[in-house]
C-alpha cells in the first residue's frame, strides 16, 4: 500500500492535486506555474468562516455589562485604564457576590493607583442593587490625590 503524500500540511488527493482550503491548491508533484489558473479559491474560504465564527462567539460577550465601573475624578485617563486593567473583567455576579467582592476591587484599585505613584487616593465604593432587567453593579469614585515624586536621591 503507497503512502499519502503530504505537501505542505495537507494531504494530496488521488488525482495529484491539493484540496482547496481557502487558499489556491497546487498539484503535489511536478507543477507547472502556468497551470495556476485551474486552480482558483472557492467563493467561501475557511478564513471566512472562521472570521463569522468568531464574530457569532463575540456578539453575546458584548451584549454583557461590566459590572464595576471605575470613575477616576479629574483628567487621569492612564490611571483609569491601570484600576480597570488591574480589576479585570467582573460579569455575572449576584448583588450579594458583588457586595462581598466590593473590598477586594478598592485592593485593586489602590494598587493600580500606587503602580503609577499614587499612594494617599480616596476610593468611595458605591453598589447599586440590580432588579430583573439589569444586574447589580459596583461603582468606584477615585479621588487620587497628590502623586509622590522622587525630589532628590541620597
Amino acid at each position: 500500500m503507497r503512502r499519502p503524500e503530504v505537501y505542505r500540511g495537507f494531504l494530496c488527493t488521488r488525482s495529484g492535486k491539493l484540496p482547496v482550503f481557502g487558499r489556491v491548491s497546487r498539484p503535489c508533484h511536478g507543477w507547472n506555474p502556468s497551470d495556476w489558473s485551474l486552480y482558483i479559491k472557492p467563493i467561501v474560504s475557511l478564513s471566512r468562516v472562521a472570521l463569522l465564527a468568531t464574530a457569532v462567539w463575540l456578539v453575546p460577550a458584548l451584549a454583557v455589562a461590566q459590572q464595576v465601573e471605575v470613575r477616576v475624578n479629574g483628567d487621569f485617563p492612564e490611571l483609569q485604564r491601570n484600576a480597570e486593567a488591574f480589576i479585570g473583567d467582573v460579569e455575572g455576579r449576584s448583588e450579594d457576590n458583588l457586595r462581598r467582592y466590593t473590598a477586594t476591587a478598592v485592593d485593586q484599585a489602590r494598587q493600580a493607583l500606587r503602580a503609577l505613584g499614587y499612594y494617599a487616593p480616596t476610593i468611595e465604593p458605591t453598589l447599586v442593587p440590580g432588579d430583573d432587567e439589569r444586574t447589580a453593579r459596583l461603582i468606584l469614585d477615585i479621588e487620587p490625590g497628590q502623586p509622590v515624586r522622587v525630589v532628590e536621591r541620597t
